[in-house]
């Protein structure tokens, strides 16, 4: 909807507010829009032309992944995208600064003045008291009172401060506006106008654009500048991706070797997936980790073992690429995806439980064939097998049933996005559960696949933090399928601080002005 508008002719725009009657006719319209795309290609003719039962499944697959990449936003964190931005390009600042003129440092310094600005405007409704507020009243009085500026000066300055708190008490979305001079006063000018030449985009006329699946330019150009000169975010979350986005392809161009960047970001995965498993295993004094280890000659990513209980974790970065419009054609391509990433995962899961099932004691060693551990899985009640991606899946990695065939003997595994996986441990740990409450959620989980209809995990783990199993989730056909709210829960925990390390605008959000507002 905002390159929607951002690519209408700015000579047609004559309003700026519509009465409610109007934007229920822009509601119909929409759904108009829809109707005549499902029937024609979408979802209802693909259903309708499919021939037989394999294509039906294989079409169910195409359009699923297909709304999933389209439908659904930036479902994470803002303190996720900068710690992957941070660690996936820390090794080539100067690479990227010769290339481009500014580096990942450089990107989040200006995204964090930026943001900082945008909390500073919309907390001035219940932060007017503060040192800060009482600073600028002083530096106004000291000015009159030394003859730097006139008292009529003085009143005017103060009279542009309360215009910026009645402009957002009106508008909330001056908030988010920005100018240039308020970055270049906090750093380097010419760095600014790079981020800004890189990130803003004004409205220009561009007809190609007919259906979300085109190319949004609002994706890679975040940062609208309007006509008065001012800048809005759109969607913060989206200019950090926007972000990463940018330094990946600068990255590469600059080091000229996509391994090196590749390598860094499985390695980015790999430790992170560990750590939020440290984490939260941290209360058991008895969990033993295994990172990068061997058995047998392979490498394995990491095995945790608690009391009765083995974790076998493979974290896989992979790639989830743009589906095709076409579903016969998208298939091929997402089942490759699929496999690189998931299959091969849980291909890998399974030489190691395996063991467990087979219940053959196997011997465990580092990389310098130095032996580690002898596992007797005759020691461990129950087992489980995790898959790690970097990026989403949707449908196919929620019920793996879809695409995933199993080993004799075995069952499913879960398959989590690293955001997904870390907000849901983080959420745990919040609410008080222990280990054995994700052991519980783990064997429960299993049962969901083959049953599943959705496209975020978040709204599974979300209804199991509410509720502690699943039963309210399945509806009378014996399909599971959460409502849209499940994953509310971590909004609200976020807005009391969620734990991530160095969480953002930690301080506020425990101020108990802030708290009254929630």
């Amino acid at each position: 909807m905002a390159y929607l508008n951002l690519s209408s002719d700015p000579a047609e725009v004559t309003t700026s507010s519509f009465p409610q009657n109007e934007w229920d006719h822009i509601k119909r319209q929409l759904y108009l829009i829809n109707e005549i795309y499902d029937t024609t290609y979408g979802e209802q003719k693909a259903i309708a032309d499919s021939q037989d039962g394999e294509q039906l499944a294989k079409r169910a697959v195409a359009l699923s992944t297909y709304n999933a990449f389209f439908h659904q936003g930036p479902l994470k964190f803002e303190e996720q995208i900068i710690e992957k931005i941070q660690q996936v390009f820390k090794h080539v600042h100067k690479e990227v600064l010769a290339g481009v003129k500014i580096s990942p440092d450089d990107l989040i310094a200006i995204y964090d003045i930026m943001d900082n600005l945008q909390h500073q405007k919309i907390n001035r409704r219940f932060r007017k008291d503060e040192a800060e507020e009482q600073q600028f009243l002083d530096e106004i009085r000291q000015g009159i009172t030394s003859g730097a500026f006139s008292f009529q000066e003085g009143m005017r300055t103060i009279a542009e401060k309360d215009y910026e708190l009645f402009e957002l008490e009106t508008n909330p979305a001056a908030g988010h506006f920005f100018t240039r001079d308020e970055l270049t006063d906090r750093y380097d000018a010419q760095k600014v106008d790079v981020f800004l030449s890189s990130f803003s985009i004004t409205r220009q006329q561009d007809n190609g654009f007919l259906f979300f699946s085109g190319k949004n330019k609002v994706l890679s150009k975040p940062v609208y500048r309007m006509n008065d000169g001012r800048y809005l975010v759109i969607d913060y979350k989206l200019l950090l991706d926007a972000i990463y986005s940018f330094l990946t392809d600068a990255a590469i161009a600059a080091v000229g070797d996509s391994n090196r960047i590749t390598r860094t970001r499985d390695k980015f995965l790999e430790s992170k997936t560990a750590q939020i498993f440290r984490d939260f295993y941290a209360g058991d004094k008895k969990a033993v980790f295994y990172e990068n280890y061997y058995v047998d000659g392979s490498e394995h990513d990491l095995l945790v073992l608690s009391n009765k209980t083995a974790l076998i974790i493979e974290a896989k970065a992979g790639n989830v690429r743009e589906p095709s419009f076409d579903p016969d054609r998208a298939y091929d391509k997402i089942k490759k995806d699929f496999d690189k990433t998931i299959k091969y995962g849980y291909e890998q899961t399974f030489k190691i439980r395996e063991y467990f099932i087979d219940r053959q004691p196997f011997e465990i060693f580092n990389e310098k064939k130095e032996r580690q551990a002898a596992i007797n899985p005759k020691d461990f009640k129950q087992v489980f097998s995790i898959i790690v991606t970097l990026e989403k899946f949707g449908h196919i990695q929620n019920d793996l049933a879809f695409m995933l065939e199993l080993f004799e003997d075995d069952v499913n595994p879960w398959s989590v996005c690293i955001d997904d996986f870390e907000i849901f441990l983080l959420a745990m740990k919040k609410k008080g559960f222990m280990t054995q409450d994700f052991h519980l959620f783990l064997n429960l989980r299993r049962v969901l696949h083959g049953n599943l209809i959705t496209n975020d995990e978040g709204r599974i783990t979300g209804h199991f933090l509410t509720h502690r199993n699943f039963l309210k989730m399945r509806n009378a056909h014996g399909t599971y399928r959460p409502v849209a709210a499940e994953d509310m829960i971590y909004d609200q925990l976020y807005e009391k601080v969620l734990g991530f390390r160095d969480e953002r605008m930690a301080d506020v959000k425990r101020d108990p002005r802030y708290t009254k507002l929630y």
